[in-house]
């Protein structure tokens, strides 16, 4: 849970940096998220980076535009990307 609750603090993060600088859209890769907080070194923190990842899917919200923009067939990973409309 702790490891959701740190990824979705960084997206929230990030989204508030982006909005305050005008920008409109955010583009997130899992296993860079993870890398920033510390949370991946292959191979033993898979399970981190499931978590990051299934937390950036939890905040995707297609109502409002944001886009899941590639995503393995298991559906989590360090491969996951979404892109974020800023609101």
């Amino acid at each position: 849970m702790a490891y959701t609750d740190d990824t979705k603090s960084k997206v929230a993060s990030i989204m508030q940096w982006a909005k305050a600088n005008g920008i409109v859209e955010v583009t997130i890769n899992a296993g860079e998220l993870a890398k920033v907080l510390g949370l991946y070194d292959p191979p033993n923190d898979i399970n981190n980076v499931k978590s990051v990842s299934d937390a950036m899917h939890d905040l995707c919200d297609k109502t409002k535009g944001d886009a899941i923009i590639y995503e393995p067939p298991a559906g989590s990973g360090t491969s996951v990307i979404i892109r974020y409309k800023v609101r």
